[in-house]
């Protein structure tokens, strides 16, 4: 039976998109092969969206400054993109109302959840986030973001998946309008879910549901949703809490 597809924002060189710096891609197999039978993917690459074209000059976040991390040019130091990529995050992540997950690419300093950073004379401090990642995530907190390389192991990839699909059904209810009841029905169908994840978790709901009428609707439906994403971030093995 047909039917609708989700929607995941997506790197576009994981795609085999020839947008990366030297002109070549990173096509991902299992995305591309596997993943894309059940999903539509939503193909951004920022640095191309920002006009810096194919070949480009790489790029690299550097420490500036105490809280200041910047992408710059790695030969050129005066080639500067920080504010071009974060302002294309934020308008981005202002449209993107109608996905429900997004696959990054690793160790991009633009699109990294963890990309190497620098100081400004090149010696390797650690890592951050890629500037759009960083915005993107700030934005929409509970989407369910995660890089490529972690989709190799199974146990991410089912911890990502069932992310995906769990904020997929919560989006789905806010949409068509969050009653009591409605909050209800959610909260009893995914009761195990939460359960199998964490037990602190599940007894926070459970107490927020049972109080539900004692508070304003809108207020109630953010803090059930902050509750409920976080939930899922707790491995399917170690109970470890992953941070989104």
């Amino acid at each position: 039976m047909d039917r609708k597809k989700i929607r995941l924002g997506i790197s576009s060189c994981l795609l085999g998109e020839p947008v990366r710096y030297d002109g070549l891609h990173r096509k991902n197999s299992y995305i591309v092969d596997i993943l894309s039978r059940n999903f539509e993917f939503v193909s951004i690459c920022p640095e191309m969206a920002i006009g810096m074209g194919v070949p480009r000059p790489p790029i690299q976040l550097v420490a500036w400054g105490q809280n200041d991390i910047r992408a710059v040019g790695v030969k050129n130091r005066e080639l500067n993109v920080t504010e071009a990529l974060m302002e294309f995050g934020r308008v981005t992540a202002g449209k993107l109302n109608n996905i429900r997950g997004y696959i990054l690419k690793s160790g991009s300093p633009s699109c990294g959840k963890k990309a190497k950073t620098y100081t400004r004379e090149g010696k390797l401090l650690g890592d951050e986030a890629g500037l759009f990642a960083r915005v993107l995530m700030e934005i929409l907190p509970l989407l369910p973001v995660e890089e490529e390389k972690p989709l190799d192991d199974i146990f991410l990839r089912k911890k990502f998946l069932d992310r995906v699909f769990a904020y997929d059904r919560l989006m789905a209810r806010v949409e068509e309008g969050v009653t009591i009841a409605k909050l209800v029905k959610f909260h009893t169908e995914n009761r195990l879910l939460i359960l199998s994840r964490s037990h602190d978790a599940y007894d926070r709901l459970e107490e927020l549901v049972a109080n539900a009428r004692d508070q304003p609707l809108a207020g109630l439906m953010r803090t059930y949703s902050t509750e409920f994403m976080n939930a899922l971030n707790y491995s399917l093995v170690s109970h470890e809490f992953y941070p989104i």
